[in-house]
């Protein structure tokens, strides 16, 4: 738009300088005339052509902003991308060392172990329980036991053909055969609805101490001997109380034992 008014200014500038020689030597006024008018007509187009490359430079320098900007939107959107893929890699990165930790919490060889997601958690006050995202296709079956990299998540108590859903070790209904692991002293841990568990069953109260792990004690069927369940915080005449080792509020991937 700058050039073609600026030309269109050049072609009329060039018919006034036409007119200015026509007119030629006849009179020295007339010659007083063109030479001022030449001589403001130079100034005009010096003006005019410094004004256009003035308009010219303008014109380059916003259309490279425009491409700078474009330019940076898009480094902007490449940007993005790579921030989402570290965060995928790094999830998946996550995952691979919980599911390492959890295939070395129990080393027996008579159960394999199938992996899970957990996709809901109820927590109480009357329920405690959750749903992994593993069924029947998976080989699952009610009463098996379900672990993560700490210890003894809960047991399996219904099976869908892709989802199952697991009681909690906290749950009032849970009922896990356990051993003392100093003194191998054998009992029973319940839920409580709460995040205490209770020792039932023990024979002698002052063989178990403030502190001492219990772990499961094989029951001959879905209960290896050894996977951590809880450590004891508090023993009195008629009840000892403990907390469990799985902290239940932050389950994401578990693993189930399947012989």
């Amino acid at each position: 738009m700058f050039l073609n008014l600026t030309r269109f200014y050049y072609i009329i500038l060039i018919a006034l300088m036409a007119a200015l020689l026509m007119l030629g030597n006849s009179s020295n006024y007339f010659l007083y005339i063109r030479n001022k008018s030449t001589n403001i007509l130079h100034n005009i187009i010096y003006k005019a052509d410094i004004t256009t490359s003035k308009l010219s430079h303008l014109y380059q320098n916003i259309k490279d902003l425009v491409f700078i900007y474009d330019k940076n939107i898009e480094l902007k959107q490449h940007n993005s991308l790579l921030k989402y893929e570290i965060q995928r890699l790094r999830a998946l990165e996550f995952e691979n060392r919980e599911l390492k930790k959890q295939v070395n919490l129990v080393e027996n060889g008579d159960f394999k172990y199938v992996s899970a997601r957990v996709i809901t958690n109820v927590i109480g006050p009357y329920n405690y329980y959750a749903t992994i995202l593993a069924g029947e296709q998976n080989g699952l079956k009610e009463g098996q036991v379900v672990i993560n990299n700490q210890g003894l998540v809960g047991k399996i108590i219904q099976v869908f053909d892709k989802t199952a859903s697991v009681l909690l070790v906290t749950d009032l209904n849970s009922k896990v055969p356990i051993v003392t692991s100093k003194f191998l002293e054998k009992a029973i841990i319940s839920g409580s609805n709460e995040n205490k568990l209770r020792l039932l069953y023990l024979n002698d109260t002052k063989k178990v101490e403030i502190g001492e792990v219990v772990v499961t004690n094989d029951n001959g069927e879905f209960f290896p001997t050894g996977i951590p369940v809880a450590t004891i915080e508090s023993i009195s005449e008629n009840y000892i109380s403990a907390k469990p080792v799985v902290d239940i509020t932050k389950l994401d991937y578990v693993k189930i034992l399947v012989k």
